[in-house]
């Protein structure tokens, strides 16, 4: 289960349907949809080729509320630009303990190991143009600071364990992601429920980058189960051209 906890960390009052808009439907979701689609195209884009240190921490919660197996480290996410990614452990402990050459060795085998996942594995940002067809959205409020940023709900068409479910605040503006809630519409086996939250508050050439992640599931089988909790901070970004 908690491979499968990690490897998912690593998210208006009528639905649109993406087909049916015409070029002079001018209604806000109609307009909104295509920035969104451009956003979310350079931020896949930017992912694919940006690197950056990750800082987090993962911990299990019993039924009685008490915490155990901690992990924590730092990690650099180093990628050719070629879409080639590299982890570099710089540091990693679990349960207090210094275990940063373990995590080294362990890093090095899975990327031995590592296989291109199926098409229908990937996960996507929900507003991409290639995935607004599979999904249904709405706009709900909007930030009373500031209008310009609104909410959009996104539900899948079809459940699954690719497609996310949840909302978004963006910038109706220019279509910028500031931050996102959700969770996959359908779930891997013994995995009850699984939540994450993204904020966008790093700033690179491409645009905004993931600065901040939390998360929290459960699962298990019969009577083992068991809760789990993480975040992580994003920092140190570099962005090729």
């Amino acid at each position: 289960m908690r491979r499968t906890a990690l490897a998912l960390a690593a998210s208006s009052i009528f639905f649109f349907t993406p087909g049916e808009a015409r070029a002079d439907d001018a209604s806000p979701l109609a307009v909104l949809l295509p920035k969104l689609a451009v956003s979310s195209a350079r931020f896949e884009s930017m992912l694919k080729k940006a690197s950056f240190t990750v800082t987090g921490k993962m911990e299990t919660i019993a039924g009685d509320g008490s915490i155990s197996d901690p992990k924590e480290g730092i990690f650099r996410v180093v990628n050719d630009g070629k879409g080639n990614v590299k982890v570099d452990v710089v540091k990693y402990a679990e349960d207090g303990k210094d275990k940063t050459e373990d995590a080294k060795k362990k890093a090095e085998e899975r990327a031995k190991e590592k296989k291109k996942p199926k098409a229908d594995e990937e996960v996507h940002m929900p507003f991409l143009g290639t995935e607004q067809g599979k999904y249904d959205y709405r706009i709900g409020e909007a930030d009373k600071a500031d209008p310009v940023r609104v909410r959009v709900y996104f539900t899948p068409r079809s459940p699954a364990q690719n497609l996310l479910q949840g909302s978004a605040w963006v910038d109706s503006n220019n279509g910028n992601v500031l931050s996102m809630g959700a969770s996959p519409s359908k779930t891997p086996p013994f995995i009850d429920y699984f939540r994450i939250q993204m904020e966008c508050g790093e700033t690179t050439s491409m645009g905004p980058a993931p600065s901040k992640i939390s998360f929290e599931g459960g699962g298990g089988f019969l009577f083992l189960k068991k809760r789990f909790r993480g975040a992580a901070t994003m920092t140190g970004w570099q962005v090729p051209p």
